[in-house]
């Protein structure tokens, strides 16, 4: 943004919260936001929304574009009847926290966070390959020991990929201040729960091994307070619960505004938004499909394509 700062064209607003589209019949003409607290119109030919997973299907909603059922139910008139909010999912993750040793802990800003980055099949029938990735970090803060309860430690994440479970993204209200009902569904599908209980006891034996018990003084699954010793004599049913229970997001949503097939979704391959003029949704919340990484690139990629395509069509 820095680089773009300066451009004649480009105006950055600052302390703005976007309401909704505004429409001319079925051809948006601009957004309504709040700015500073007070209430603006800004028009435009082409209106671009791009607020993420988690906002821009809400922005959707709020402007009548979603599921016609969800928009009555909160007196919303509906313009159109898409499947916006539907398809969102994220990375499950699951982690084993190292209590480090001294003289392994980071203790100033050039330590590095992201220290090693392994992928692993699951194996699992019908599953893709490489669908497993283990991250090796550093999370508990530099400096002295006084200065956090969680100074001097690691963790090893647990990533799924090509996660098969699909959650939603839906608006409380039609306050544009209330934040989004996200519901991600995370390991609903029978694969996604197996194939993770598989990775996790993996990475157990992983932690088992000589050179991260030579760096940790404890090692512990997750937020519990259970030994790595557990995972030896645990069931697949006890496993399942606890990754039920410790599972998190990695916070690459995606999903919710998904491109496909006219009747299926709701941007089409340039990113319009179907049965309506002048609106397109560009970020990260079109993809219906996992890119099998950290989704920063493929969001990066996105808006490039899309900027060469508008710039190409004006």
């Amino acid at each position: 943004l820095e680089a773009a700062r300066d451009r004649p064209n480009l105006t950055i607003i600052g302390q703005a919260t976007v309401d909704k589209v505004l429409f001319d019949g079925r051809k948006a003409i601009g957004v309504l936001a709040i700015v500073a607290g007070q209430v603006r119109k800004f028009e435009a030919p082409l209106v671009i929304v791009s607020a993420g997973a988690i906002h821009s299907p809400v922005i959707l909603q709020r402007s009548g574009i979603g599921p016609a059922a969800l928009l009555k139910r909160k007196d919303i008139e509906v313009l159109a009847d898409l499947p916006v909010g539907e398809g969102f999912f994220d990375h499950p993750y699951c982690r084993i926290e190292l209590k480090l040793k001294p003289g392994f802990k980071a203790t100033d800003l050039d330590a590095r966070h992201t220290n090693c980055c392994v992928r692993m099949s699951s194996g699992v029938p019908g599953a893709e390959r490489d669908d497993i990735l283990y991250v090796a970090m550093n999370h508990g803060g530099i400096g002295v020991e006084s200065d956090s309860a969680q100074f001097g430690e690691a963790m090893v994440n647990l990533i799924l990929m090509e996660a098969k479970s699909r959650g939603t993204v839906q608006l409380r209200s039609a306050n544009p201040f209330d934040q989004p009902l996200v519901e991600e569904n995370m390991l609903d599908d029978p694969m996604d729960l197996q194939r993770m209980r598989i990775a996790y006891r993996h990475l157990g034996e992983i932690a088992r091994q000589a050179p991260i018990q030579a760096i940790a003084e404890r090692v512990l699954l997750g937020d519990s307070d259970l030994p790595l010793s557990w995972l030896e004599t645990a069931s697949d049913e006890e496993v399942d619960n606890f990754l039920l229970a410790q599972s998190s997001d990695a916070q690459h949503g995606i999903g919710g505004c998904c491109m496909g097939r006219p009747g299926e979704a709701v941007v089409d391959p340039e990113c319009r938004v179907y049965g309506l003029e002048g609106l397109r949704v560009i970020d990260a919340s079109i993809m219906p499909l996992d890119c099998q990484a950290n989704t920063n690139l493929t969001s990066i990629m996105i808006g490039e394509k899309m900027a060469d395509s508008l710039r190409r069509s004006t």
